[in-house]
């Protein structure tokens, strides 16, 4: 397999970022935009970016040009040209930011259209980190020049928490101010975290002006945002961090069931046994119910799970109008049904009149199933309409972390949103639980759409819904974030992926990747290794571990009832990560996936639970993108 592909899921080599200063302030500058502006270890602002979004909320790719940085220790000057090209968009843009000694940044954009075509928004936006935000006091300046003091939402917030915002002041600490003023438009906030993006957004062109817009060739949009540090602190040198973690023994929680969607899963004994070895608790089957049920795909599910020995997750879809009978085509498989989802064709989430329809007759026949709601989209849309919880025993929504960003980076960070997201759910469930599904790279269908979605793939090319991290080392370490957030929050079951092809865990003949990636067909991804390594530590119970910079490198802990522990930490970056042990933990074995023995894993994936294990004192090294599972045994088990 092609090495780029391998490790980070792209054949383009990663772009490494540029650290500046501006009086103190700590920017990290990459691909046009900031990222990460600290004041000391105090993360300030997130991203001040600035994007074409089409006319179903697509952002149209960057391409930068004619770029020149001038920085010294404390300032800097940034100059770019950029273009926006996609379909019938043509947009270009000129750029000038400017970093300076008394902790503040000017950014200015110019942009005009080149073509006639149709936005909903075009222009910045501002993201704030969720840790220095959350709970505190914001003061708005509304285009009427009054000003009126709110605070950053806990809890996701359904709806935008700021209106016509032309200016707004916060600490982010006791001893740090901020202030943000933005020119061109009127700007609001938004809590992304809806959308499973670690952050809330502020951004230009309110919802409540009609879009799509129609713009015409020469259309031209002037905007600027100006950003203030005031702090009577003194800005210090940061030393690079000790990478270290710590276990949290006091918290033990239950191990959530797992399942894999079990569409595009081919019958035969090479396919079977590699999901047998996994072992997952159900497989998920979904079936349309209208005036004629096709029961085909639920007796296809059966026939696998009586060969790999799970139960189904069975997702039934009610169309307005729906046969009566349904029940009869699920007696059959009663005793292999987990759990029941109840979703509509016809609405974004499930409501309080098909529960009064569908419930009653699944309890009278399936008095022991579970049965859930809610959504097969984004948490938004469960966070807005609420499904009723009375009569159910849990909630459901999908995952994907690729709505607005799609860099390495701001997946990273989206990891941290899938505990948010689990947690507010929870606070509206009405004491029920939680399921999460599926867990996906990228939206498998647009809710918000305005326009028909149409794609004609030509040969050796890959769908908008596929994503190539499916294949690479990264894409098992951000799988074992997704399981880890999704767990320490207490989720009752999580849906991961599908299980053959561009979205699944190794390939399928009808779905080929383009030939430079190079992938056997025969082979499995790195994330079964993940998978299996998860659900090897299904009779324990879980550790919530706490990492020093989650942005770095994280992981998950199991613990078993003699006191065993098992440990997988992953490395999130494309630079080998030293990680210090804590001392429980140390004189541990342990056993790498990386670059050095993936391949190797990938076509004989039953060599994995032979894989050597080295003994460790005191510290692990993490190759790129690489994992590490660490045992640490009791005496009286060794």
């Amino acid at each position: 397999m092609h090495p780029n592909i391998l490790s980070h899921g792209s054949l383009s080599s990663i772009v490494k970022p540029i650290v500046l200063n501006a009086g103190g302030l700590s920017i990290s500058y990459q691909s046009g935009f900031l990222r990460y502006i600290k004041w000391n270890d105090i993360e300030v602002i997130r991203m001040i970016n600035y994007a074409v979004r089409d006319c179903d909320w697509g952002t149209v790719p960057l391409l930068i040009t004619n770029e020149k940085i001038e920085a010294n220790n404390n300032s800097f000057l940034i100059e770019y040209e950029a273009r926006c090209q996609q379909d019938d968009i043509d947009f270009v843009w000129t750029c000038r930011i400017h970093g300076r000694e008394d902790a503040g940044i000017v950014f200015d954009i110019v942009g005009k259209a080149l073509t006639n075509f149709k936005r909903n928004r075009i222009g910045f936006t501002v993201l704030h980190p969720i840790d220095s935000c959350a709970g505190k006091a914001c003061t708005l300046t509304h285009s009427d020049l009054k000003n009126e003091t709110l605070q950053f939402p806990i809890l996701i917030s359904p709806s935008q928490p700021f209106f016509d915002v032309v200016a707004m002041a916060w600490k982010p600490s006791e001893k740090i101010k901020a202030t943000l003023t933005f020119e061109g438009d009127i700007f609001e906030t938004e809590d992304q975290r809806n959308w499973i993006d670690a952050s809330y957004k502020t951004y230009c062109t309110p919802l409540s002006k009609p879009f799509p817009v129609k713009v015409d060739a020469g259309y031209e949009i002037k905007q600027t945002i100006r950003f203030q540090v005031h702090t009577t602190q003194k800005a210090t040198v940061q030393e690079k961090k000790l990478l270290t973690f710590q276990l949290d023994k006091d918290k033990t929680l239950p191990f959530p069931k797992i399942g894999i969607p079990v569409i595009k899963l081919i019958q035969d004994y090479h396919t079977l046994h590699l999901i047998n070895e996994l072992q997952p608790d159900f497989l998920r089957v979904e079936l349309i119910i209208k005036n004629k049920v096709d029961s085909a795909e639920l007796r296809h599910a059966g026939d696998i799970i009586s060969k790999v020995k799970c139960k189904l997750e069975v997702v039934l879809f009610f169309d307005e109008k729906y046969d009566l009978n349904f029940i009869d085509h699920l007696l059959p498989f009663k005793e292999v049904i987990n759990h029941f989802i109840i979703l509509s064709t016809y609405a974004k989430c499930t409501d309080q009149k098909l529960i009064n329809q569908i419930v009653p007759q699944l309890r009278k026949y399936f008095p022991q199933t579970k049965i859930g709601a809610g959504t097969d989209a984004f948490f938004a849309e469960l966070n807005r309409s609420r499904t009723p919880t009375l009569d159910l025993d849990f909630l459901t929504f999908s995952i994907n972390p690729q709505i607005h960003a799609f860099d390495l980076n701001s997946l990273t960070e989206n990891l941290a949103a899938h505990r948010d997201a689990v947690v507010c759910c929870s606070a509206f469930a009405g004491g029920k639980k939680v399921h999460v599904g599926p867990v996906t790279f990228k939206m498998r269908w647009n809710p918000n759409a305005t326009s028909a979605a149409t794609e004609n793939l030509v040969s050796n090319e890959v769908p908008s819904h596929a994503d190539p991290r499916q294949l690479s080392l990264y894409g098992a370490a951000w799988t074992l974030g997704s399981f880890k957030y999704l767990a320490e929050s207490q989720v009752e079951a999580i849906t991961f992926y599908q299980t053959c092809g561009w979205g699944g865990l190794m390939p399928h003949a009808n779905e080929p990747w383009p030939e430079e990636y190079a992938v056997r067909q025969n082979c499995v991804y790195p994330m079964y290794f993940i998978l299996m390594e998860i659900l090897n530590q299904k009779s324990k119970l879980i550790v919530p571990l706490v990492s020093s910079d989650p942005l770095i490198f994280d992981g998950v802990a199991f613990v078993d009832h003699h006191g065993n522990e098992t440990v997988i930490v992953v490395n999130y970056t494309n630079e080998e990560q030293c990680v210090t042990l804590p001392l429980e933990i140390k004189n541990s074995l342990v056993k790498f996936i990386d670059t050095e023995n993936i391949e190797k894993l990938m076509e004989a994936p039953n060599s994995f639970l032979n894989e050597d294990k080295v003994k460790v004192d005191g510290e692990i090294v993490l190759n790129p993108f690489g994992v590490a599972i660490i045992e640490k045994l009791t005496q009286d088990t060794k």
